[in-house]
């Protein structure tokens, strides 16, 4: 090799390596410095990184949780959905088309949720000619900005039994007269005067013929599913029939389809709501919950609630 062609490729390497310097990305921080270079070129930081990213992410539905986000602008008296009521007295009255119950004392008028205890309540307030005093225990839901009642238990109010007039259905059930026992009387003796001493409960008195009717005769109830039920996993979609949401389940026999269950207002009926008006399609959920019933027609309040998406051409 001459001295000229090694000249010649050591300025060919050298005009290569300043190349693929000038190519290297500022982010690295690789800078050529030296007399007459531009200034050097600002490096992209961690923030600026990271905003890139989120802006190029592709879009998904988020439905950010109403609870926390609405909270400063639900009414003060709102109470939250799972507040326990415990013996409470007050009264219920009809305003169409819910039943209400309104504390004696401090409260506000709360919407009863239909169940086998309301009804209950519902019959003995019919059969009654005088107002009606109930202390009653339950739980609070929460729909659309409002509480809701669900009663657990009730009892007639010893106030209202002292004050009101008697009949004769309350004769057979409150009796003033003591127990008189003397004091050679045996423990079986004693043991016979409280035994018929013991107040019994007041029958629950019959509102209407038509209230008694078999479960045959009720198109709306879904046999099998009394009061109390445990609806567990079921698919099924909502649909709404006048100021009731309705669960439509999905049935593995498509010539017997079961009936609607009408959704009790709840946070999980408010989600399932919201979520549907999301989408153009019909949402299929899987629910579970508890039914309740009430003159014949059969409720469901949702208690646990997913979604469930579609899973290419694969359909049930």
């Amino acid at each position: 090799m001459t001295r000229k062609q090694g000249r010649g490729r050591i300025a060919l390497a050298a005009t290569m390596w300043v190349g693929a310097s000038a190519c290297v990305s500022p982010a690295v921080g690789v800078q050529i410095r030296g007399k007459g270079t531009s200034p050097p070129q600002h490096s992209s930081t961690a923030e600026e990184l990271l905003e890139t990213l989120r802006k190029r992410r592709p879009l998904n539905e988020v439905i950010p949780p109403e609870s926390a986000s609405r909270m400063e602008a639900l009414p003060s008296k709102l109470l939250p959905e799972g507040t326990i009521i415990v013996e409470r007295t007050g009264t219920i009255t009809l305003q169409d088309p819910w039943w209400v119950f309104s504390p004696v004392a401090d409260g506000e008028p709360t919407r009863v949720l239909p169940n086998l205890m309301l009804e209950t309540m519902v019959r003995m307030v019919r059969a009654s000619k005088t107002p009606l005093l109930f202390v009653i225990s339950g739980e609070m839901t929460v729909f659309e900005d409002a509480n809701y009642l669900l009663i657990r238990s009730t009892s007639r109010s010893t106030e209202e039994a002292a004050t009101s007039p008697r009949s004769d259905r309350d004769a057979e059930v409150l009796d003033e007269k003591p127990a008189k026992v003397a004091d050679d009387d045996s423990a079986t003796d004693v043991l016979s005067v409280l035994k018929n001493q013991r107040r019994r409960r007041p029958a629950v008195p019959d509102s209407g013929e038509g209230d008694h009717r078999s479960v045959e005769e009720h198109p709306d109830v879904v046999p099998g599913m009394l009061d109390g039920f445990a609806l567990v996993d079921r698919p099924g979609r909502i649909l709404r029939r006048g100021i009731w949401w309705s669960l439509v389940l999905e049935s593995n026999h498509s010539q017997q389809a079961e009936r609607p269950l009408r959704l009790l207002p709840c946070s999980a009926t408010e989600l399932m709501v919201h979520t549907s008006s999301l989408h153009t399609g019909g949402v299929v959920f899987t629910v579970s919950g508890e039914v309740t019933s009430f003159f014949g027609k059969n409720y469901l309040l949702p208690r646990v609630v997913t979604r469930r998406f579609a899973s290419g051409n694969l359909r049930k």
